[in-house]
């Protein structure tokens, strides 16, 4: 006769379940945003989570490490709820001692994982330090109730360090050190380019001078977008970014670095991508700050417009500061430089939402979506950057600037 006992739930098989399940729903949350490419609840792009999200470290050989966690809190539900079906006590040892290996590789991942976020990126993802939370919880909980014996407390351990170890080598192996999209990408030249002409040209106008950046993905009419330098430089760059994100003004200023480095060659379209669902219908919500975006995007367009000997040191004025400047602020600043005539010229003039479109359609066409982005010859770079060494080197073989 088999020796069984009956089913039976205790407070802290109950509270294991929660902590577990709680997990579980942390870490599917984060694997289907991770997977869909969709902005966390709460979390703009310039929030700890997002760069957390986006570092290198939220990666396991290409997989959202979430992905593992959650299979980790799946199993370990599935072994909690098979203890509590009338099987043989054998069986039911095994679960046990099987939860209490998943809850310890689960919690060792936890410090890992909490430790990178605190001594490598300094910023802070608090879903994912919710799921460490109840990873640590868990594993406290069944060592204290089930007090394992020493030969199975042992292979939990042992089991725990090597799955750390191999978690840590396939991070390590994986990344690059910049963090994930936010490298250069070099874009795949067999995809048909994505024409950016003037919106306002006719139909059978001809462009002035159309180049190809990220290997051919994108062709644009230097003369017909808002630039730095000359539209017929010899090198031209394109930038996509946001006047209202705090990463986009960092790149702006290395860009600056760039112009001044090489100031008679190099010249860079601007594109003004805003964040935020007035006027980008591929945003669900607005992000937080953002509320402004759309307007500066449309006004720095309308002085490019109208008043193009204007267009740069408005340009550089508006990320010319820590704190960003507000749509308040910029009209302003062209009251002052221009005049309210000038200025409510350019706020009545509607075309400017055509170039918006077409920069919008641009970056989902492209995948150009991880703002601040430069695009190269050959390459694009999408996400943060604020040293000039980031970019320098592929810049500057994709266009020839070490050549003298």
């Amino acid at each position: 006769m088999v020796d069984t006992q009956k089913p039976r739930v205790s407070v802290p098989k109950i509270a294991l379940t929660l902590l577990l399940s709680a997990g579980l729903v942390l870490s599917g949350y984060l694997t289907f945003s991770s997977t869909n490419d969709i902005s966390l609840a709460g979390c703009g792009i310039e929030s700890g989570c997002h760069e957390v999200l986006n570092s290198p470290w939220s990666r396991w050989f290409g997989l959202p490490v979430a992905m593992l966690a959650f299979w980790v809190y799946l199993s370990a539900l599935v072994l909690l709820a098979a203890q509590l079906l009338n099987i043989p006590d054998e069986t039911k040892d095994v679960a046990t001692q099987l939860v209490t290996i998943l809850v310890t590789i689960a919690a060792f991942a936890a410090v890992w994982f909490i430790g990178i976020q605190i001594f490598i990126l300094q910023q802070f993802c608090w879903y994912c330090i919710a799921a460490h939370t109840c990873a640590l919880a868990s594993c406290l909980l069944v060592w204290r109730t089930e007090r394992p014996d020493i030969r199975p407390a042992l292979r939990a351990v042992v089991a725990s360090v090597f799955v750390t170890v191999f978690l840590v080598i396939g991070q390590v192996a994986y990344v690059p050190e910049e963090p994930v999209g936010m490298e250069f990408v070099r874009k795949d030249p067999m995809l048909q380019a994505y024409q950016m002409l003037d919106p306002l040209a006719a139909e059978d106008a001809v462009p002035t001078r159309l180049i190809t950046v990220a290997s051919g993905v994108i062709e644009i009419d230097t003369h017909a977008w808002p630039i730095l330098g000359d539209p017929d430089a010899e090198e031209v760059i394109v930038e996509l970014f946001d006047y209202r994100c705090e990463y986009c003004r960092d790149m702006s200023h290395v860009i600056d670095e760039l112009r001044q480095k090489y100031p008679e060659k190099i010249a860079v379209l601007v594109l003004p991508f805003p964040l935020h669902p007035d006027c980008n219908d591929a945003k669900d919500d607005a992000e937080p700050g953002h509320e402004d975006s759309c307007y500066l995007a449309g006004l720095s367009i309308a002085v490019w417009r109208y008043h193009p000997e204007a267009f740069e040191e408005f340009h550089h004025w508006l990320f010319e500061k820590k704190e960003l400047r507000t749509a308040i602020e910029a009209e302003e600043y062209l009251v002052g430089k221009l005049s309210e005539e000038a200025l409510e010229i350019m706020t009545s003039d509607e075309s400017t939402v055509l170039y918006i479109e077409s920069i919008v359609e641009l970056a989902y066409t492209g995948l150009f979506t991880n703002i601040p982005v430069v695009l190269s010859k050959n390459h694009s770079r999408q996400g943060i950057t604020d040293s000039l060494d980031q970019i320098l080197p592929t810049i500057a073989a994709d266009h020839n600037l070490l050549q003298p």
